[in-house]
């Protein structure tokens, strides 16, 4: 079997005495991930925990931000079910990492704003008390990725707003990636929108207004967690509802209903003629 682009794809290092090899890979899965024999190079090292556990340590530059922990998976013998869930990892990197590269620009004249939001539906507004939690001086972060720190308060809300200053119309989704999970949520997907961002000064708000609000809540047993916000934009109007997938399960095992790799989708958004990407990180702690 050659070797897949790596830019593509999962590298998966397998730590020295892992016991199950040998479910790694089918055939069909050669489009997604692979065996890397560089530990420098991997992204994931896979490791066991007792006879039961998985564990995937995170070796990616991206996943080396502070309140991203080595994930952990009870298998209860389920081993056949190993490239699934590595498939699934691998979905999960593959649009996280995915950039445009360059040339497109687009996202230079968009600008992703994260706001405490107060009051009550339908008029939930940005709480002026406090800075937008991407644009300020404390959300500088490392890679050049804004990182909005969210402090330890309970019950309070969040939304976000994406202005396109730009001269270009554009369609605007904002996923939620939870690393601690590989969780892939769609914030903003405007697949059926008759409409797109407007150019000089189009907003599109998220958990304004009539919008539900979003609540930031770190792991009770880590001082901090983080979690990324993904942007894609586009000149087209494009149905982006197969990138969400739910989180693989940290207790019972397995995984969850559905969860497959889509390798002919995988082609959909090399073939718009105009996108981008925008990364941001949210980290919530437990102390001030």
């Amino acid at each position: 079997m050659s070797t897949p682009d790596p830019s593509n794809v999962l590298r998966v290092h397998l730590a020295p005495g892992f016991p199950h090899a040998d479910a790694l890979f089918p055939e069909n899965f050669a489009d997604y991930a692979y065996t890397e024999s560089s530990l420098d190079a991997a992204d994931v090292v896979l490791k066991t925990d007792g006879a039961d556990t998985l564990v995937v340590e995170r070796r990616s530059e991206l996943m080396h931000l502070d309140g991203v922990y080595d994930f952990k998976l009870p298998i209860q013998g389920n081993w056949h079910q190993l490239p699934l869930i590595v498939g699934h990892i691998a979905h999960f990197h593959f649009f996280l990492e995915r950039m445009a590269g360059s040339g497109s620009g687009l996202t230079e004249s968009v600008q992703l704003k994260m706001f405490r939001v107060t009051g009550e539906r339908p008029d939930r507004v940005a709480d002026a008390a406090y800075p937008d939690f991407l644009n300020n001086t404390n959300s500088e972060g490392g890679m050049g990725i804004p990182v909005a720190r969210i402090p330890p308060q309970a019950d309070i809300k969040y939304g976000f707003e994406i202005h396109n200053t730009g001269t270009t119309e554009i369609y605007a989704y904002l996923f939620y990636f939870d690393p601690e999970t590989y969780h892939i949520f769609p914030m903003h997907n405007p697949h059926r929108a008759n409409r797109p961002l407007t150019v000089n000064g189009g907003v599109q708000q998220i958990g304004l207004g009539e919008d539900p609000a979003y609540e930031f809540t770190p792991e009770d047993d880590k001082q901090s967690n983080s979690a990324f916000l993904k942007l894609f934009v586009s000149t087209e109007r494009l149905n982006l509802d197969w990138i969400q997938c739910e989180g693989l399960l940290e207790t019972g095992g397995g995984v969850p209903p559905g969860v497959r790799p889509q390798r002919t989708q995988r082609k959909v958004e090399m073939e718009v003629r105009g996108w981008d990407t925008l990364t941001a990180v949210v980290t919530m702690t437990t102390s001030g």
